[in-house]
């Protein structure tokens, strides 16, 4: 990867919002007392992720 580049270009290469917003999907996948079928999972990310 071409740090400098994506630096000179004001390019984030950092992990921290992808990391933040991976915590946001599993708090609310994990709701307390929720039961998620597992052909379901799948479309409720994509819902989630919009």
């Amino acid at each position: 990867m071409n740090y400098g580049y994506y630096q000179a270009e004001g390019i984030s290469i950092g992990s921290g919002e992808v990391e933040s917003t991976i915590k946001q999907v599993a708090a609310r996948v994990k709701l307390s007392g929720a039961q998620w079928k597992a052909a379901n999972v799948p479309q409720v990310l994509r819902h989630l992720a919009a």
